[in-house]
């Protein structure tokens, strides 16, 4: 996995001579993700055989240059120093490539530690992590906190800061989770929680039922599945996609996927596409510049929404122009440059979801659907995505893709 950028479970299947299903096997995750950071370094147009030839301090500052230099021209003065020698196009080609950013829950130093501990007496993680003192295990009645604190506190990594005149300290220093139901629930049930130790103490225990899942039954699960398998499928083909010559992202970001997803949508008939307020042509070329914009449809600031059936891309302009605004409140009244009809001829190549929100009264509608979601939900709290699962209140630390 150190030399493959993926491997498939029916490989590890065969390299280890087994016939077991692995744990983390889904129809959705059919294979493991490898060091995908060095895979790529280590492509002849980048530095070839010359990457293991480095040690992996050197390694990390490589891609801490490429992350964080401003400019091409500081990457490649920061090449010319290092002790190996590449050629003037492997330099060039370094610099022109893109990595994500990625946050772990330790920093790499203390990952790097942990693998030692593993290798020398061959421990799985958890006992790796005690020997070098960090319990990320909550134990039974360790009495850490006498009340349910803001979940901001807890998983802060799983946030993200924004400014409203309406948040509260709380949220201000640790920010909030993008979904609003989530949002709300988690706050709700720690009101809840906090309520009953008020009255009755500290429960020995707390069981949370997730009734709505349980009440879908088996098809609608599978269907559910089914969904999420297409989606992961139609990413992995934008992914592709994008490491090919029209745009040469090496490691594509989640960003850029969806950015390239709503260029999609937006394209009439394999025609280019256009933005949707001011109707300009947006080429393949200009997609990925500063020029275009992920643009929330109904304001984020006012919804929370940060979900994709709420982003289409914009110019730049335009997305100023539009401010915190729905599309209705920003270009119904036709303010010169844009055309309130062009606009609804435009959006009509929109996925369903995304068009009735460029209607005049998407936010009185967006509003009420939220709390009725919200009041037939209130007492069931929803599924939470993989990383807000089993996790503890250590701070995280930001770690390099891959490395």
């Amino acid at each position: 996995m150190e030399r493959q950028k993926t491997l498939s479970f029916n490989a590890l299947r065969r390299i280890l001579g087994i016939a077991a299903r692995f744990n983390l096997e889904s129809e959705k995750r059919k294979e493991l993700k490898g060091n995908e950071t060095s895979c790529t370094l280590r492509s002849h147009e980048f530095f070839g055989a010359l990457w293991d030839t480095m040690n992996h301090e050197d390694q990390d500052a490589v891609v801490d240059t490429i992350m964080d230099a401003e400019d091409d021209e500081t990457i490649v003065d920061y090449l010319e120093n290092l002790p190996v020698s590449l050629t003037p196009d492997q330099k060039k080609a370094v610099s022109k490539l893109n990595f994500s950013r990625a946050m772990g829950r330790y920093c790499a130093k203390l990952h790097r530690e942990c693998n030692q501990v593993m290798y020398r007496d061959f421990v799985d993680y958890s006992k790796a992590m005690e020997v070098l003192g960090y319990d990320h295990r909550v134990k039974e009645g360790s009495g850490k906190a006498d009340w349910l604190p803001y979940y901001g506190e807890v998983i802060p990594e799983s946030c993200m800061r924004h400014l409203s005149a309406k948040q509260n300290k709380e949220e201000a220093k640790y920010g909030k989770i993008g979904n609003p139901t989530v949002h709300i629930a988690l706050n709700q049930l720690r009101k809840t929680i906090n309520a009953l130790i008020d009255k009755h103490g500290k429960p020995a225990e707390i069981v949370v039922e997730m009734a709505r899942e349980l009440k879908q039954g088996k098809k609608k699960t599978n269907e559910i599945i089914k969904t999420q398998t297409m989606n992961q499928k139609n990413n992995e083909k934008l992914e592709a996609e994008l490491k090919e010559n029209q745009f040469n992202i090496a490691i594509p970001k989640r960003m850029d996927i969806e950015k390239l997803q709503y260029y999609k949508e937006l394209c009439q008939k394999n025609a280019a596409a256009h933005c949707p307020y001011c109707g300009r042509t947006i080429s393949g070329e200009e997609l990925f510049s500063s020029n275009i914009e992920v643009e929330h449809i109904l304001p984020y600031r006012r919804t929370l929404d940060d979900s994709r059936s709420n982003k289409t891309i914009a110019h730049r302009k335009c997305n100023r122009v539009k401010g915190n605004h729905t599309p209705f409140e920003a270009f119904g009244s036709n303010p010169e440059g844009f055309n309130w009809e062009d606009i609804q001829a435009r959006i009509k190549t929109l996925p369903k979801n995304k068009r009735w929100r460029f209607d005049k009264d998407a936010m009185v509608r967006y509003e009420k659907e939220e709390g009725d979601s919200f009041r037939d939900s209130s007492p069931i709290m929803p599924t939470l995505p993989r990383s807000l699962e089993n996790t503890s209140p250590l701070s995280a630390q930001p770690t390099r893709s891959g490395l």
